[in-house]
């Protein structure tokens, strides 16, 4: 017995194509969430510390999509670490309740898609 897969790649090639713009806006949505809960925690004095926040357009690879987001301010890295500063980890924390969240929504998620 022959089977010829060619048409179901195709489907899945079709399919990983029509998912993947979905889930592009759904990054760029979670990473601007993230990084508004960051702002919000990022001390201030002059605003440029906030100011120099960014999220950059996600990038789909390999059956992945990412999006890198973070401060250009050279300060930013001193200041999230200072453990003895007003607000440290102003990055870290939002981006650690937003990864126990997409856990919880992934392993919702499994059964659904797994037979």
């Amino acid at each position: 017995m022959r089977i010829d897969t060619t048409q179901v790649l195709g489907r899945l090639q079709r399919l990983a194509a029509a998912v993947t713009p979905t889930a592009e806006k759904a990054v760029a949505a979670e990473a601007t969430a993230i990084l508004a809960d960051s702002k919000a925690l990022a001390p201030v004095q002059t605003g440029t510390l906030r100011n120099s926040a960014f999220v950059e357009a996600p990038k789909a690879t390999a059956g992945q999509v990412t999006a890198t987001l973070g401060y250009s301010a050279s300060y930013a890295t001193e200041v999230h670490e200072d453990l003895t500063g007003s607000s440290p980890k102003f990055l870290e924390k939002p981006l650690q309740q937003y990864s126990a969240i997409q856990a919880g929504l992934v392993a919702d998620l499994r059964p659904l898609v797994r037979p």
